[in-house]
């Protein structure tokens, strides 16, 4: 692969470049992105829940009712 499009491979994988995604991102790109890609999962697993829970107060929603109030 062409080095651009290894780390849209990362990027396209997201928090799942931490665990599932990883077999695909060690076959298809070259050793030195595999660190890229357990530490972008891993920050995106960290920082998921913060930011689904500051979006769910920005829209006013329950995070379990879903109460929508657009």
């Amino acid at each position: 692969m062409v080095p651009i499009f290894q780390k849209g491979a990362i990027g396209i994988c997201g928090a799942a470049a931490l665990d599932s995604a990883l077999p695909f991102i060690k076959e298809n790109c070259e050793d030195k992105y595999i660190n890229h890609a357990i530490a972008s999962g891993f920050i995106l697993t960290i920082l998921a829940p913060f930011f689904i829970t500051l979006l769910c107060d920005f829209f006013n929603l329950s995070a379990f009712g879903l109460d929508v109030k657009l």
